[in-house]
């Protein structure tokens, strides 16, 4: 919410070694466990001003914080309202996706997610969502993105949709082209092909050994600028280098960008979990293009960005 304030608690002696996501309910009340669990993920729970894990064990007498949701997204407070249909045809459909909205829906949980409003946004007559028409059933949701990050989602609205995404996905045929906002200047375009660990990590972790290369991230120099120049996202007296990037992967991992811009020695900038900062960062999914489909939105941020950085981001994202 704007104006949101870090909440925060010291872990008293009955909370020794105790889980963080239990310890959580006294930060977020409202929420189920899967919920709280969620809050870990999108790096927006810290033990002693620290990203941490789930299934983290607290000690009594540390600082357990919960970070708020970006600010820059105010004008999508009600995120589930912000999403809309941007594209169909082919079997398919692009939806934009909010910052602040989770795609999947979440067991257990009352929380909007995208997956559950996709008959409303279809104009498919099921307000009840896809959980009650079974696993068989379309509209069906064919990428996920995390909470923090906007843009694009495909779904299908068939199953001639769905074969034609998986086949694309199968052969590296998919042109999936990301925004992000990372710290630092890099002297040049580069490719990160680390593999990644995720099972069961809140925090996915970089292997010793290369990733197919369809799992490669692609990373482009778009404008590089300083944080004073973009004073709609940074606070006074903030300082230091930023650079927007072009990010292109072809079939993506969870995390796969920002873990792959933190091995590279540029998290994206606010990324409480792969970087410094309370949980807020710049990732928006703007293009996505396959055999017969090509949908394509900007990021609600872009207004933020200093003119030349908006124009090498346009020409990005229609190249």
């Amino acid at each position: 919410m704007p104006g949101e304030q870090t909440i925060q608690i010291y872990i008293p002696p009955e909370g020794n070694d105790c889980r963080v996501d239990r310890l959580l309910s006294a930060l977020a009340p409202g929420l189920g466990l899967r919920g709280r669990r969620r809050l870990c993920e999108a790096g927006r729970v810290l033990l002693d001003g620290r990203p941490v894990g789930a299934s983290v064990r607290a000690r009594a007498g540390q600082e357990l914080s919960l970070a708020p949701l970006p600010e820059v997204e105010a004008p999508h407070v009600k995120a589930a309202e912000a999403a809309r249909l941007v594209s169909r045809g082919a079997g398919l459909a692009a939806l934009y996706k909010p910052a602040g909205l989770h795609s999947a829906m979440l067991a257990g949980g009352g929380e909007p997610s995208l997956e559950a409003i996709l008959p409303a946004l279809l104009d498919a007559g099921d307000p009840a969502g896809a959980s009650s028409r079974g696993e068989g059933a379309f509209p069906r949701l064919l990428n996920r993105l995390d909470a923090g990050t906007s843009g694009l989602a495909l779904a299908a609205l068939d199953a001639g949709g769905e074969r034609i995404w998986r086949a694309a996905q199968a052969d590296g045929t998919v042109d999936k082209r990301y925004l992000a906002l990372v710290v630092g200047h890099p002297p040049r375009d580069f490719t990160v092909r680390t593999a990644l660990d995720m099972a069961r990590r809140v925090r996915v972790r970089p292997l010793g050994h290369d990733a197919d290369p369809l799992r490669h991230t692609d990373v482009r120099i778009l404008a590089r600028f300083a944080l004073a120049d973009v004073p709609k996202i940074g606070r006074p007296g903030d300082d230091g280098a930023l650079t927007l990037v072009g990010c292109r992967i072809r079939r993506g991992a969870r995390h796969q960008i920002r873990a792959h811009l933190a091995v590279a020695g540029y998290p994206l900038w606010g990324d409480g979990l792969y970087g410094s900062g309370g949980g807020m960062f710049f990732l928006h999914h703007g293009l996505c293009r396959l055999p017969g489909f090509q949908a394509m939105c900007p990021p609600v941020w872009e207004a933020c960005l200093p003119p030349e950085a908006i124009a090498a981001a346009r020409i990005y994202l229609q190249a």
